[in-house]
Parts: structure tokens; C-alpha cells; sequence
């Protein structure tokens, strides 16, 4: 027996007036005191049976119902019902932890043989430190003789420090898909219980730190859980998570834990809907609550065809825009009309119907109709003036152009603007706007064209709410020019003429620019060389040698500009060159 029992009763003396093998006392009294001489109590005993010899001493035989845990334990207080049974009787029953008495049960007669007296302990858990305690449960018979039963309580009041480095893998950009994966770092500063596990809560982003409403909960066990791959929110929205580490004792908390406030599930796809059809215009307002729009189209298709057109969409900063049906572009028609919406994420809704369920139509066109006519202004014999719009232009020379402006019904509109653009004949040339000039009186115009190179100008009219738009083109045919000189221009036969000349205008190829020699013969002219003209200084040069000339001569000569797709020319003459040139008979 240790110490602690032996100081619980040492000495029992029994007072009794005679001894024999059982005998019936009327009065008696037990006296205790423990070993360390603290503590004595003296039991009254009346008609109780005592053994003739106290050498013969038994021990008590105890038992606690539950039984003791064996787990740690963060409870405020701890309920044992306790009984002990012997023979000769049980005078008093007590409990101590860490060696100090904690609770003491003692009576009279109700301790003897044919009783089994049960009490019930009620231990106050939270006046002990964290920490493995100590516990007995101690119960003395008639004749001296101690019971124990002996326990430890393990005890942890205190929960775990929180985790570090709550993070989770991949940005924390909106997803589609509910699984997040989180990962952290358990405290090393441990309680004197070990980890068992993690518990998590989960709230909507926006709920203050103490607010749980629309909060889920849950856990994972395990003495090293440091990640969760397949971690889900409650359903579309930002959330905030939070987590705790749990002891074996089942300490944990959930406030000031771990926070990570970058779960971000979209999984319900935009709202989109026509508010309005009318014009060439479609009304059109789109939502998404969570990751954002991210594209809206609008496509229409003429009835009776497979094909849909995209239309330009045109959104303002909030969440209205509108479809624009360029009825100058489309083709007359019917049109069935529908619009899809994306999100960041790829949800994406289509809708073909108005908010009431009718189906989304158009009819094209919508605007009255505009017509332009333009050209080089020219009077037929019954005096009414034609447009030509495709007049050839000498190099050099500036051309005025004329047109009209009228609506369908051949009506002029005055005072309407007319943008003018041109385009040089380049492959690969764009257009740049050189002009802006107003109708007058029946919609007449006219826009002096600078010299320049063959090109194409284009009067265009935007149009109105009310009227469509119109455009005309004329194409300038610039006829290609070059010098011709002759050096010498008097010779004799068997003598060398250098005829050259430079190509105005400028812009040829890279690679130069062919040009062709003629000669004039009784049958007209005919090609007897060619020469090529230098990109850098437009000039090209031909040395001809008269042989056959018997008696003097005059020769014609000229130089033919031929069409280049990549020089802005139509075909071009020099003018005519004559050389002269004395026989040698």
C-alpha cells in the first residue's frame, strides 16, 4: 500500500464490551485517525455484528460506475456514483485527488454487513490545472481493512493555438467548380493533449466575424491534418473560411482561427433579357451577380435563312446596352433576334424571346432609303447633266467633281454633310478621309479633286435616324506621264542616240518600272526596246544605233507608260521626239 493509503486510516479501534466469534453490539464507537495523525473521525456504531478477532482483516471491495475515463477532458465537472461492499461492513467511503481529500461519505449502522451504501462524487473539473491528476477512490471496513481504487484525470482546459499560413492553391479568382484546396501549417505549441483533428466553418464573405447566419460546419480527423484538397462551399457566392486544430480533449475555437476570405464559387450563369425592340435598335440588359459579365453577343437571322449574323453590341458602365442593326449592311427582312451572356467563368444563358414570351423580331430596313450619284459632270444633246465615274484625267491636272445627294423618292436633301474619302489604286492601299463638304440647293454637291495619281474618291453620307446611308465612288484613271529627250537629236548613220526621260509622279515599284520605245513606220507605231526606270530617281535611259539609213531622215519616236498593278497609272504617252538622221550614201 503507498503512502497516501496509509495515511488514510491507520489505527480503527472498535470499543465494544465483550469479543466473541460474531457478536451483537448494541453500542460502539470507531475511532480513525490516518497515519500522518490529521484528520480523525469517531463513528457511532449501534446493533452492529463485529468479527471476535481483528487480525482477520478484509479490504472493501469498490466500485465507480461509469467507469474512470481514460480520455483527456476539458468538462466543468465530472459525476461517479461509487459503492463498496465487504463483509464486516463499510464505515466510510472517500475521494482524493492529488493526494488531498475531495468528498467523504461516513454513517452507522447503515455500513453494515447486509447494506452495500452507494454515493455519488461530483467532482469540480475546472479548479484543476491542465495536466494528468492523480485520483483515489478509498473505502474502510469494520475491522480496519482499506479499499482503493486508483485513477488518473486527464485534464485540458486550454485549446490550441490556431494554424499558420492558411492559403489556398491557385489564385483566388472566381471558380465553376465547387472544390477548393487549402493547405496550412499545425501549431507547434502544443497543450498537454494531443492534435486529433481540424474543425472548419464556412460564411458568407460578407457576415461580420461574429455573424454565423447561413454559416456550415465541419471537420477531419487526424493527429496530422495539414490540407484539404476537396474542401466545398455551401453554394454560389464569396465565402470565408475558417479553421481551428481539435485536441483529444475537444478543445477548439473557431473565433479568432485561421481565417482564409477568398472562396469564390460562380456556378449560376448570367441574366440576360431584351427590354426593348424598335429602330434597328435592341435594348438589352445583362447581370451577373459573382465573377462578372464577361462577353454579350446579339445575333440576328433572316427568316427563311440558316445563317445568323452577329450584331455590334455596345454596353454602357452599368448593366444596360443595347444591339445596333445596320439596316445600310443587312438585307432587307424579317429578322429573329437572340442574345447570349457569358461570365468570367464560362457560365453563359441565351434568351431568344421578349420579357413577356413573345419571340425577338426586327423588320429591315427601317430607315427611308438615300441615293448618291457622283462623277465628272458631263451634258447630254438633251441638256441634262450625266455623272461620269470613270473619267480618264491628264497627269497633272486637278478635276472638279459634282454629285447629288436625294432620297428614294429623287428628292434633295439640303445641308447635309458629305464625308469624302480616297484611296490610292495600291494593293493593300486604305482609305483616309480628305474632306468634308455640305449639299446645297436639291441636294447637289461638288469637291475639287487635287492633282495627284490614279486613286478612287468616295462621297459618303452617314445617314439619319430617319434616312439610310449612301455612298458613290470615282474612280479617277490618271493617265501615267514620262520626259523623252534625245542626245544627240541630228546624227549621221552608224551613230549612237541616247534617248532617256523620268517618270513623273514618282511611286514606283521597288523593283522599278518598265517602260516601252516606239518608233513611227508607214504602219504605225511599233515597239523596238524597252528600258526600265530606277525607283530612286525615276529615270531611265536607251542607246539606239542607226544602221540602215541611206539618206536623211526624220524619225518619230515616243515612250509607252505601260499598266502596273503595283504603279497608280493607267497607260501613259510622252510626247513625240524626232531625231534626224543623215545617210551615209
Amino acid at each position: 500500500m503507498n503512502e497516501r493509503v496509509r495515511c488514510l486510516l491507520l489505527a480503527a479501534t472498535l470499543s465494544i464490551g465483550a469479543m466473541g466469534s460474531w457478536v451483537e453490539v448494541s453500542d460502539a464507537r470507531i475511532n480513525m485517525a490516518d497515519a500522518c495523525g490529521t484528520e480523525p473521525a469517531s463513528l457511532a456504531v449501534r446493533r452492529c455484528a463485529v468479527a471476535q478477532s481483528v487480525a482477520a482483516v478484509g479490504v472493501p471491495r469498490v466500485e465507480i460506475s461509469p467507469e474512470p475515463p481514460q480520455a483527456w477532458m476539458n468538462a466543468a465537472s465530472l459525476r461517479m456514483d461509487i459503492s463498496a461492499t465487504d463483509e464486516s461492513g463499510v464505515m466510510a467511503v472517500a475521494v482524493y485527488v492529488d493526494g488531498k481529500r475531495d468528498a467523504l461519505w461516513q454513517t452507522s449502522c447503515s455500513l453494515c454487513p447486509t447494506s452495500t451504501p452507494s454515493y455519488t462524487w461530483r467532482a469540480d473539473l475546472s479548479r484543476l490545472t491542465d495536466g494528468v491528476h492523480a485520483a483515489e477512490v478509498r473505502a474502510v471496513n469494520v475491522s480496519g481493512g482499506i479499499g482503493v481504487q486508483a485513477f488518473d484525470l486527464l485534464i485540458d482546459h486550454t485549446a490550441p493555438a490556431p494554424p499558420v499560413g492558411l492559403a489556398l492553391v491557385g489564385d483566388a479568382s472566381w471558380r465553376a467548380e465547387n472544390r477548393f484546396d487549402v493547405f496550412w501549417t499545425n501549431p507547434r505549441d502544443l497543450g498537454p493533449s494531443p492534435l486529433v483533428g481540424v474543425e472548419y466553418r464556412i460564411c458568407p464573405a460578407a457576415n461580420a466575424s461574429t455573424d454565423v447566419t447561413g454559416c456550415v460546419i465541419g471537420s477531419r480527423n487526424g493527429t496530422a491534418v495539414e490540407r484539404i484538397e476537396d474542401l466545398s462551399v455551401p453554394g454560389t457566392g464569396a465565402w470565408r473560411l475558417r479553421i481551428a486544430v481539435r485536441d483529444a480533449a475537444g478543445n477548439v475555437t473557431l473565433d479568432g482561427s485561421a481565417s482564409l476570405p477568398a472562396l469564390r464559387l460562380d456556378q449560376a450563369p448570367p441574366t440576360v433579357a431584351f427590354t426593348g425592340v424598335g429602330a434597328g435598335r435592341v435594348g438589352l440588359e445583362v447581370r451577373d451577380g459573382e465573377s462578372g459579365v464577361a462577353t454579350v453577343e446579339v445575333e440576328a437571322r433572316r427568316q427563311g435563312e440558316a445563317m445568323w449574323r452577329s450584331v455590334p453590341v455596345r454596353m454602357s458602365p452599368g448593366v444596360s446596352g443595347e444591339a445596333l442593326l445596320d439596316d445600310d449592311v443587312l438585307p432587307a427582312g424579317e429578322y429573329d433576334l437572340r442574345a447570349h451572356a457569358t461570365d468570367h467563368v464560362g457560365n453563359e444563358r441565351t434568351v431568344a424571346t421578349l420579357p413577356d414570351g413573345i419571340p425577338a423580331t426586327i423588320r429591315l430596313p427601317y430607315r427611308q432609303a438615300s441615293v448618291i450619284t457622283a462623277g465628272l459632270s458631263k451634258s447630254t444633246k438633251s441638256g441634262r447633266e450625266q455623272f461620269d465615274a470613270r473619267p480618264k484625267i491628264e497627269f497633272g491636272k486637278p478635276v472638279f467633281l459634282r454629285g447629288r445627294l436625294t432620297d428614294a423618292f429623287g428628292r434633295g436633301d439640303p445641308r447635309a454633310p458629305i464625308e469624302v474619302w480616297e484611296r490610292i489604286a495600291l494593293p493593300g492601299a486604305s482609305w483616309r478621309q480628305i474632306g468634308l463638304i455640305s449639299t446645297v440647293d436639291q441636294g447637289r454637291f461638288s469637291y475639287r479633286a487635287a492633282a495627284g495619281p490614279a486613286r478612287t474618291i468616295r462621297f459618303q453620307y452617314a445617314g439619319t435616324e430617319t434616312t439610310r446611308a449612301a455612298a458613290a465612288e470615282v474612280n479617277l484613271r490618271v493617265k501615267a506621264r514620262t520626259t523623252l529627250r534625245c542626245r544627240p537629236c541630228q546624227l549621221r548613220n552608224g551613230q549612237t542616240v541616247m534617248l532617256s526621260g523620268r517618270l513623273q509622279g514618282g511611286r514606283l515599284p521597288p523593283g522599278g518600272k518598265l517602260v516601252t520605245l516606239q518608233a513611227r513606220t508607214s504602219r504605225g507605231w511599233r515597239t523596238f526596246g524597252t528600258a526600265r526606270a530606277r525607283a530612286g530617281t525615276s529615270e531611265w535611259r536607251y542607246r539606239y544605233r542607226f544602221t540602215d539609213t541611206t539618206s536623211t531622215a526624220r524619225y518619230a519616236f515616243r515612250v509607252v507608260v505601260p499598266v502596273d498593278s503595283g504603279y497608280p497609272y493607267i497607260e501613259g504617252f510622252s510626247r513625240v521626239t524626232y531625231v534626224r538622221v543623215r545617210g551615209s550614201g
